[in-house]
């Protein structure tokens, strides 16, 4: 069933309910709770966890395509024996796992993101313009990364936040559980 938002003009409380009460629970103030309507967004051209998995790309499609740009890929392959191929593949798997939104993969491209870009500004003074562009890119897929971590935590502090009417002591009772036993 669809809740809508009902905030009390007297105390601020805020509670999403599928209908109107006549008591807001919290100060007991009678007639005060306002429906406040939430307009409806539509959906972003893109999120922040698919503009981080987008840049993850485009940095591994740079290595690939420009081998003397100093990347992270550039550094894990000239320092162990490990295949280029499977290199590229780790980094594609980290975009995958970013743009699912799983929180190991968020986690994984904050934690590559800042070294990507630490290593890129290191990189500066030795290669000069050629280092801005993956430091560029690894510290805006870190944001990304970062702001939809950011943004799920809320959402999920959010849905604990929220309080079940069948849980008020005003509720009356008709879809209780102790109602459906009585039947």
């Amino acid at each position: 069933m669809e809740r809508h938002r009902f905030v009390c003009s007297e105390c601020g409380a805020e509670y999403y309910l599928q209908a109107w009460k006549a008591v807001c629970p919290n100060c007991q103030s009678e007639y005060t709770l306002t429906l406040v309507e939430t307009p409806r967004e539509g959906r972003k051209i893109f999120t922040a966890r698919e503009y981080g998995a987008l840049l993850i790309i485009g940095y591994t499609l740079l290595s690939f395509f420009l081998p003397s740009t100093p990347t992270l890929i550039n550094l894990i392959t000239s320092l162990m024996p490990i295949p280029e191929v499977a290199i590229y593949f780790l980094f594609l798997l980290l975009a995958l796992f970013l743009f699912l939104g799983t929180t190991g993969g968020v986690w994984a491209a904050m934690v590559i993101g800042v070294i990507g870009a630490a290593y890129g500004a290191a990189s500066i003074p030795v290669n000069g313009l050629t280092a801005t562009i993956p430091t560029a890119l690894a510290s805006l897929w870190f944001v990304g990364a970062l702001l939809f971590h950011r943004h799920s935590q809320a959402i999920r502090a959010h849905q604990e936040k929220m309080e079940d009417a069948r849980n008020m002591p005003e509720y009356s009772g008709w879809g209780s559980e102790k109602s459906r036993e009585q039947r």
